[in-house]
């Protein structure tokens, strides 16, 4: 799946449940994840949504790379009717969340 354990984006996915404003981040930008975001986009958001129920938000966030799997997620997305808003946000160059995925969290925990 996309969240692998002790990943910098796992930590920063467990330490967002204990704050007041939880939020769900997929940072799909690693070359396996970029196959099964583009292979199997509905597995992808079974995931995303399934985390962002469990902890309670009402919208997730996907990190995606430049240019690659936007348009199966989107696709994707038009054919379902989820209560949870997913927003799609392009990375700027592959590989660039990792290093920050606490800053991401950080700051989408003001937008939400």
């Amino acid at each position: 799946m996309l969240f692998e354990a002790r990943s910098p984006l796992w930590r920063a996915l467990a330490a967002s449940v204990t704050v007041d404003r939880p939020v769900v981040v997929c940072d799909a930008v690693s070359p396996a994840q970029i196959v099964e975001l583009t292979a199997s986009p509905d597995l992808v958001l079974d995931g995303l949504l399934t985390v962002a129920r469990a902890v309670g938000v009402h919208r997730a966030y996907l990190r995606t790379p430049p240019g690659i799997g936007a348009v199966a997620i989107r696709r994707a997305l038009s054919r379902r009717g989820d209560a949870v808003r997913v927003v799609i946000d392009p990375a700027e160059r592959q590989g660039d969340v990792v290093g920050d995925a606490s800053a991401y969290v950080r700051l989408a925990q003001l937008v939400n």
